[in-house]
């Protein structure tokens, strides 16, 4: 079974009180925000100072980061130029060993391309005697040769003089 409902009964509020709690409302409200800028002026102070100390911070971490990358570039640097000397005297040494090398081998084989062409002189000298001495025998054979036809030449007209009863 149910209840019969209650009547609500409303107090009459008048609009001049709720116009003053409006305004003890707004006031309150304003002094609220006044607070709040307050402390949001505050706030932002101390963020400035913070940001501040952090960057202070990281550009000495930066600095410190700088100067140790610069220590161990110039440690390396200097590493690799000792190296490098290192490298070069060792590459000097062996250019001048191979170049007394190959001056000995080019000596060498001067040497022996002086002999063959002492030999080589030797032989066109000969070879050249050779060939006047060939041309001078070949002269002597033209001579005899001729000098054969010629007597030939004579031994044939002298038996056909006679064969002919010419003589």
């Amino acid at each position: 079974m149910g209840m019969p409902a209650r009547k609500l009964e409303f107090e009459e509020v008048t609009v001049e009180d709720r116009l003053t709690k409006l305004e003890s409302s707004v006031e309150h409200l304003q002094s609220d925000v006044s607070e709040m800028k307050g402390d949001i002026r505050r706030l932002d102070g101390k963020i400035d100072t913070r940001f501040d100390e952090v960057n202070r911070k990281f550009d000495a971490k930066f600095d410190e980061m700088n100067r140790k990358f610069d220590a161990q570039k110039d440690s390396v640097a200097a590493k690799f130029d000792m190296l490098r000397e290192s490298v070069d005297g060792k590459f000097d040494m062996l250019k001048e060993s191979v170049d007394g090398k190959f001056d000995a081998v080019n000596s060498s084989i001067a040497a022996k391309f002086d002999t063959v062409n002492r030999k080589l002189d030797t032989l066109t000298d000969s070879i050249a005697a050779q060939s006047v001495s060939n041309q001078k025998a070949l002269l002597k054979l033209v001579v005899w040769a001729f000098t054969l036809y010629i007597a030939l030449a004579g031994g044939l007209l002298t038996a056909m003089a006679h064969g002919f009863h010419w003589l």
